[in-house]
């Protein structure tokens, strides 16, 4: 069997115009692939905020449920807290009208931030952490 070289018209390789198109379609993935990236990182950040904000919140309203007397709880930020860049709300209600139990809400929230959410938790207590 004998190819004769002379009169094949076969291309081999790729051609500049080929292997600019492939390089233009990998790199739409690629940038595809970092904003996706840059986004699942700002959503984790954000996660983390909103979990400090609980965790603030839940803390000080446990701080304001463990008095002893519901009479006695005032809306003061407790003393052994350091809110960081952080503000708290508390607003304590008498909804029953009896010296027996408060309606406690703790709004935590970071000022300034682009987006933010505040964190609310709300408890209705008796007071020694009922």
């Amino acid at each position: 069997m004998e190819f004769d070289k002379g009169t094949s018209n076969l291309q081999s390789g790729f051609t500049l115009l080929e292997v600019i198109i492939a390089l233009a379609i990998f790199s739409i993935g690629i940038l595809g692939t970092v904003a996706m990236q840059l986004n699942v990182v700002a959503g984790n950040a954000r996660g983390n905020i909103v979990s400090q904000e609980l965790l603030l919140a839940q803390w000080v309203l446990e701080q304001k449920k463990n008095g002893s007397d519901p009479v006695t709880i005032n809306d003061n930020v407790p003393n052994l807290v350091d809110p960081g860049p952080y503000d708290i709300d508390i607003s304590i209600t008498n909804p029953l009208g009896s010296n027996s139990s408060r309606f406690i809400t703790v709004t935590v929230s970071q000022p300034g931030r682009k987006g933010a959410h505040p964190v609310t938790v709300k408890s209705l207590t008796m007071g020694n952490g009922i």
